[in-house]
């Protein structure tokens, strides 16, 4: 059966002082819910999607356009999040 892709990223504080310290713990959480995901979403035929995982964290929207996310995703994000 072919299904979609899910891809996700993850974002953070633009502040070095808080991404620095917190990265890591990040990129662990993002790694075990792509793994939830793969293990816990099957298929009627019980295959399971395929994930992606964002190649970096987005701290600024300068790496969001580095990874492929468009400017029109990033404002819907800030948007969602912030409420503005």
């Amino acid at each position: 059966m072919k299904t979609s892709t899910t891809g996700i990223v993850m974002l953070n504080d633009e502040r070095e002082h808080v991404w620095s310290k917190n990265n890591a713990e990040n990129e662990a959480v993002l790694k075990k819910w792509a793994k939830v995901i793969k293990e816990g979403i099957k298929n009627i035929d019980g295959s399971s999607p395929e994930v992606v995982i964002g190649s970096k964290i987005i701290t600024l929207v300068r790496i969001a356009q580095e990874v492929g996310l468009g400017i029109v995703c990033i404002r819907a994000i800030i948007q969602l999040v912030f409420g503005e």
